[in-house]
């Protein structure tokens, strides 16, 4: 019963934002979010932080990674933000104390969603996040994305170079 309003009011959250959001020009990119989705990585997923970050060719303070987590995995790496399923509340809102609050806090030049399963977590975390430009995957919620990127998610190279190109077209 919970679970079921926990979804009902995370959908009537994300529908106001995701209506609220207008793609914005940017002529430079100084701050740049990723959303990404742990689970698609398994074992692999700091490697692959780590790579994103060389690839956007940015400062590493200039790059603010979050981590979702559905199966609930371990972070060893205390310096990295994760977040899990019950850091939403069944108000559709993130807790305070989470680090999603944290995450939020900011205004970003590029948001990048890296996920494809549609979860409440996720859904609020993008659309609420203040970015001028959303990139992700082709998801079902077609309004969550302002571009899309037409790769498969674990592969990181074909993914990496999509995101170089916007990155240097963005930057030129």
């Amino acid at each position: 019963m919970l679970q079921k309003l926990k979804y009902y009011s995370a959908k009537k959250a994300y529908d106001t934002w995701l209506e609220e959001h207008r793609p914005a020009a940017v002529k430079q990119l100084s701050c740049v979010g990723i959303i990404l989705d742990i689970d698609l990585f398994g074992n692999k997923a700091f490697k692959e932080i780590e790579w994103f970050k060389k690839a956007l060719n940015l400062p590493a303070e200039e790059v603010r990674v979050i981590l979702y987590s559905a199966q609930g995995k371990k972070i060893e790496n205390q310096d990295l933000s994760v977040i899990k399923k019950n850091d939403l509340t069944w108000k559709g809102m993130f807790k305070k104390e989470s680090h999603a609050s944290t995450f939020l806090q900011s205004n970003y030049d590029l948001l990048i969603n890296y996920f494809f399963k549609l979860t409440p977590e996720l859904l609020i975390l993008s659309a609420s996040a203040k970015a001028k430009l959303k990139i992700g995957f082709q998801l079902p919620e077609k309004r969550l994305n302002d571009l899309e990127i037409l790769a498969e998610p674990t592969n990181v190279e074909v993914v990496g170079r999509e995101l170089k190109k916007y990155v240097a077209i963005i930057n030129n």
